[in-house]
């Protein structure tokens, strides 16, 4: 059965967000990842739609760019995540350092080097 995986991510990085699926897809087939984009206002409905999906899911990872640490949807996402006692990672989408998301500062999560993060994709569904 597939572990269904909730991303988040700021939309800037949309870019390496899909090369990210792509070489997480290749390297394991148990994992379907759920993403909802914020193309329309970060309100009350989105967070709504967004909390089912992360509820849905087992698992969180935030991936974190350049600019996520601005993000208040993936702020909200990660403090969503938290509440709901799903499991949360995190990978950088570039070369570490940057600014990390208030939320995973505060909760101490480091993000993963995004090659290592790939090719240990196991360790998620466990």
């Amino acid at each position: 059965m597939p572990t269904n995986v909730f991303l988040s991510f700021a939309m800037e990085d949309k870019p390496l967000v899909e090369v990210f699926r792509s070489l997480a897809k290749n390297r394991t087939t148990n994992l379907n990842f759920k993403v909802y984009s914020v193309k329309e206002p970060f309100d009350r409905a989105w967070k709504t739609r967004v909390e089912s999906i992360i509820r849905y899911c087992s698992v969180t990872i935030c991936l974190v760019g350049s600019t996520t640490h601005r993000s208040g949807a993936v702020d909200w996402e990660i403090r969503k995540s938290i509440e709901l006692g799903k499991k949360l990672l995190a990978v950088y989408l570039i070369e570490s350092p940057v600014i990390l998301p208030k939320a995973l500062a505060e909760w101490g999560i480091e993000p993963y080097q995004r090659g290592s993060f790939v090719r240990n994709l196991g360790q998620i569904a466990s």
